[in-house]
């Protein structure tokens, strides 16, 4: 018992931290199933249409006796034309009964509703005294009527003795159609049961689908699918041979007030009706319908799937992938009706399907929304941050330049005022160190300068060969210090729209870092050459070389490899910068280096002009 109390605790926690998606679910199930409680039938009637003409049983046929006919037959001077109902002539029912018998037929249902013209008629006018053998004939079975007050009112030409006459009653639903047929609580027995126990092969069992139920009638057509014959064909002989033999004959007047009725399929004679309630009956073919819970169990499957599909992929795949589910759904529910006769309810599992999209896709949006206004929040704090840390450190970079220049300046006048002291090597040393500090400094000022906002590329015609004799001229001292042999190939080339500024900065630094990481001695050669419309300049070394793991990284900022750290120290932005100002000019930066042999890097630079703003802008706006 504690166990289950704590599983049930541990799955409501879970459905309430998921209560809005619960929710959506819920709605989605409560749309169809409020659809599939109020509108069921038009779903069904729908079916029908769709489905289109069946095969039907061919003993099963009607003799149409229309009133045109039964006047001309009987009373040619057409006085019967004015009665409410013609049909009350006992000696035409003999005529047209003894005329059917000779056929052999299985047996003859009369629909013909035999009503007196007054209410306080005993009998139909016309009724002769002796009952003729053909109304008593085991073969002819009449129609019992309802009257106003529900009760059966019995055929006046049927036999009371042989009770050779059925209940021809149809159900309807509340809005006046005829889907369904039951027998239940009938004393009188139903004329459909009473023609169908008459075709052979019909068993027993078949019946007790009536006990507890009212089955939907399978239509087999529209009005005019059975076989029939008119009354004037009939008279005349124009059928077929063996028409009638061995056949349920169904007598129907559809002249008769009320014997149209409304059906799925349209209006239809209670003659019609009959007959394909009698070919249900004889295949046991009717209409089956899961149980209501098992419908239910459908709409939730489907705005399951609907909610899954639309949460876990993208807006136009799960619309694509719901309209096929449901295409699918339809075609596999028309099979199981056409086949098997069983009615899965189609609209109320496609409305509830698509309502789940719409609801869950609106909670995305709003999820969206939500996100995206978030996300917008956070990038302008970091904006803001970063213009922080900016300013920051531009504040404090300007501030400890002025300190730096101090001490660079004492230590140059006692250098040139002490030149051989003891102190000459640590006022050397510091004055190196310092002049390392101000250039880590003038670094984070520029990368700083470079990040902002406020940032632009200022475009010149520029001898990039100029630039790169300029650069090497300002590391000479350095050059003589580690006693490097530097060579230029420096082809002549004409001028390119770059910003000067920033295109010495980046030579400088591939200049620099190729002579600090070469060993005394070492090699260093500088190329400059024009291919395919662009320009392309080169640094060569002998120096210790970048390994292969690290080349990917070298370009970020701050970074500084195992090599780096042993050798010359570095703040790690110049690659960086390097890379970064050479990617605002719509170039790209080239390394190629192996350890212990050295380092071949440069950059190439668009000559185009209108390659270079395409980039620039795209590295703009990222």
């Amino acid at each position: 018992m504690r166990r289950l109390r704590l599983i049930l605790i541990l799955l409501w926690r879970l459905i309430w931290r998921r209560r809005d998606l619960w929710l959506r679910v819920i709605i989605g199930c409560s749309i169809g199933i409020g659809i599939l409680a109020v509108d069921r039938q038009s779903d069904y009637d729908t079916r029908l249409r769709l489905r289109g003409k069946q095969p039907t049983d061919s003993r099963i046929v009607i003799l149409s006796v229309d009133r045109n006919s039964w006047v001309n037959w009987r009373h040619p001077d057409k006085d019967m034309l004015l009665s409410d109902n013609p049909y009350q002539d006992s000696a035409a029912w003999q005529i047209l009964l003894a005329k059917l018998l000779i056929e052999r037929p299985l047996a003859i249902a009369v629909t013909t509703d035999f009503s007196p013209e007054t209410p306080t008629a005993s009998a139909p006018p016309k009724m002769t005294q002796v009952r003729p053998s053909e109304f008593a004939d085991s073969h002819v079975i009449w129609s019992a009527q309802r009257n106003e007050e529900g009760y059966v009112r019995l055929p006046p030409y049927s036999s009371r003795i042989h009770r050779n006459f059925g209940l021809l009653h149809f159900i309807r639903d509340r809005d006046g159609i005829v889907r369904r047929f039951g027998t239940r609580l009938e004393r009188v027995p139903n004329i459909a049961v009473l023609m169908a126990r008459r075709l052979p092969g019909v068993s027993i069992s078949q019946f007790d689908i009536f006990k507890n139920s009212q089955p939907m009638i399978n239509y087999r057509g529209e009005a005019g699918t059975f076989s029939r014959v008119t009354l004037a064909d009939f008279l005349s002989h124009k059928y077929p041979h063996d028409f009638f033999r061995q056949k349920l004959v169904i007598v129907g007047t559809p002249d008769l007030p009320g014997t149209e009725l409304q059906t799925p399929l349209g209006q239809m004679s209670k003659s019609e009706i009959l007959a394909n309630i009698i070919d249900n009956i004889h295949y046991n073919r009717w209409i089956a319908q899961p149980p209501f819970w098992v419908l239910i169990l459908l709409i939730i499957m489907a705005v399951a799937l609907s909610a899954w599909f639309t949460s876990r992929y993208p807006q136009f795949l799960a619309f694509f992938t719901l309209v096929w589910f449901n295409i699918f759904f339809i075609t596999v529910s028309l099979w199981v009706f056409d086949a098997h006769y069983v009615w899965l309810p189609v609209f109320a599992t496609l409305v509830s399907s698509f309502a789940t999209y719409v609801i869950f896709l609106s909670f995305q949006l709003t999820l969206k929304d939500y996100v995206t206004k978030q996300l917008e929040k956070e990038h302008q704090f970091l904006l803001d941050v970063e213009e922080l840390k900016n300013n920051f450190l531009s504040l404090i970079s300007h501030d400890l330049r002025t300190p730096i220049a101090k001490i660079q300046a004492i230590c140059d006048r006692l250098l040139a005022e002490n030149p051989g002291t003891q102190f000459a090597p640590d006022l050397s040393s510091l004055r190196e160190v310092a002049g390392e500090l101000n250039r880590y400094i003038s670094t984070i000022i520029q990368t700083a300068r470079v990040e902002s906002k406020d940032f632009r590329v200022n475009k010149d015609a520029t001898d990039i060969n100029e630039v790169i004799e300029r650069a090497t001229k300002s590391l000479e001292p350095l050059v003589r210090q580690k006693k490097i042999q530097l060579k230029s190939h420096l082809e002549p080339m004409f001028l390119i729209e770059v910003d000067p500024v920033l295109i010495h900065e980046v030579v400088l630094n591939l200049i620099e870092n190729a002579i600090k990481y070469t060993p005394d001695g070492g090699h260093v050669r500088l190329s400059s050459r024009e291919v395919d419309g662009r320009v392309i300049v080169m640094v060569e070394d002998t120096g210790v070389g970048i390994p292969e793991s690290e080349q990917v990284h070298v370009f970020e900022k701050f970074y500084r490899g195992e090599q780096g750290k042993s050798h010359p120290r570095g703040s790690g932005l110049g690659l960086y910068l390097v890379k970064y100002f050479i990617e605002l000019h719509g170039g790209q930066v080239i390394l190629q280096s192996t350890p212990g042999v050295g380092t071949k890097i440069g950059f190439s630079l668009p000559i185009e002009e209108g390659v270079t703003d395409e980039s620039q802008t795209q590295r703009s706006n990222s």
